[in-house]
């Protein structure tokens, strides 16, 4: 009897994997970037190379964002949407990027920096300008960045010597906030989601870039820790993640597993 139910467990958890994910209504217009820029805003102080195009995504089509043309400009870029958010809930922002931001400084200046982010900012209006001198502090930020080897300021999550990183989750690269775990403030009602690109004045490489894709904003009153594909509910497509992973054992040397 214990084998029929172990079977039908395992029956239940491979349907819940057959049928997909489940998350939650994703919030952003758009966000696989199907139909192109459509539904996104670009912001910019000088011209942003930013296009959809297929090849750039993971798998394709993605958001490509590089520098811009003027190569004394320090201010960020950027391409992102304001969406209606509801104060005191909680938020969580997914997805991918890779890219190249290992800048070059033409003039030998050791501060030829690039940065990519991607930054959460909470509005009381939709009128409210996300990028402007007055803009309102940013509440959470993701971000890699490469400066040039030898000098004080640190590299960001890339590969120090090409200023790298292939398709990974945004959430692994945290330096203000928790992109899994944003909570409206008091008097927010919009979500402001910009993805940022930036090289420093003098920087004269132009094949610095960003790709971004899959970007997913979900609401929920709390997620729970068992909640793993984060549909607001804990249910057998949570167990089928869960064993997924069953039994499996990290530990180092592998001989102390399962003692």
């Amino acid at each position: 009897m214990d084998h029929v139910k172990s079977s039908l467990v395992f029956t239940m958890c491979g349907i819940a994997l057959l049928t997909g994910s489940g998350y939650a209504q994703n919030l952003l217009t758009n966000s696989d970037f199907s139909d192109g820029l459509t539904g996104w805003t670009v912001s910019s102080t000088d011209p942003l190379a930013a296009s959809v195009a297929a090849g750039d995504g993971n798998p394709s089509p993605g958001l490509y964002v590089s520098r811009g043309t003027d190569t004394t400009q320090i201010l960020p870029n950027g391409v992102g949407q304001i969406i209606p958010v509801v104060a005191g809930r909680q938020y969580q922002l997914r997805g991918q990027w890779s890219g190249m931001i290992m800048g070059r400084n033409s003039t030998g200046d050791p501060n030829g920096t690039a940065l990519a982010e991607i930054n959460v900012t909470f509005l009381p209006t939709a009128e409210t300008p996300y990028f402007d001198t007055g803009s309102p502090a940013v509440s959470m930020q993701l971000k890699k960045r490469w400066q040039e080897p030898g000098t004080t300021t640190a590299t960001y999550n890339v590969d120090i010597a090409t200023g790298t990183w292939g398709w990974e989750s945004i959430s692994l690269s945290p330096r203000t906030g928790d992109s899994e775990a944003m909570v409206a403030p008091e008097g927010a009602n919009f979500m402001a989601v910009w993805v940022n690109f930036a090289c420093s004045s003098g920087n004269t490489d132009t094949t610095v870039y960003a790709k971004v894709d899959n970007l997913a904003v979900t609401a929920c009153q709390a997620f729970a820790v068992q909640d793993f594909n984060a549909d607001c509910q804990v249910d057998f497509k949570d167990l089928a993640v869960l064993s997924s992973s069953w039994l499996a054992c990290n530990r180092d040397p592998s001989s102390q597993c399962w003692n």
